[in-house]
């Protein structure tokens, strides 16, 4: 069965050029991974909808991707430039949406406390990596046609100044 016939999932495929800092791992459409400073690009993004249970998506990926890297939520929330409360509720969500841990948290103490990610958590990023791969795999070739026709938008848009902010009174 292909990976767009799984009934009551709606997968919302988002197209963005990105110019700024990517604030995690990208899948590009030619599959490699870029983190970091990158150039202009343009990349496809998935987000899951199961019915009336949440959704997940790349940003809820990445986070269970640095917990399990740094062993630590409040770790992966900074890494992400977002409050520990926030990073939190995203976990809280993932695991409603999936009806049970994602992660597992141990509290301080002589080694101090920790997270990481429950089995569960893991097939979860596995499987939505997953789908991410084909769906890149499967629209590279409509992707690139649909970039083609911003060329000459590009080509006739002047460059945009950076703004620089305002002095604070």
């Amino acid at each position: 069965m292909p990976w767009y016939d799984i009934r009551y999932l709606v997968i919302f495929i988002l197209i963005s050029r990105i110019v700024e800092r990517q604030s995690g791992p990208v899948i590009t459409l030619d599959g490699s991974h870029v983190t970091g400073q990158s150039a202009a690009m343009t990349r496809l993004m998935i987000r899951i909808d199961l019915d009336d249970h949440g959704s997940f998506g790349p940003g809820k990926a990445h986070l269970l991707e640095l917990i399990d890297e740094l062993a630590s939520l409040r770790q992966a929330a900074s890494a992400m430039e977002m409050s520990y409360r926030q990073a939190w509720l995203l976990i809280k969500a993932a695991e409603s949406t999936f009806g049970a841990p994602l992660i597992e948290t141990t509290t301080g103490g002589a080694r101090g406390g920790g997270s990481r990610l429950t089995n569960l958590g893991r097939e979860v990023v596995a499987r939505y990596r997953a789908i991410e791969a084909v769906a890149n795999r499967a629209a590279k070739s409509d992707v690139a046609e649909l970039v083609k026709l911003l060329e000459p938008i590009n080509a006739a848009a002047t460059p945009r100044r950076k703004l620089r902010p305002r002095a604070k009174s």
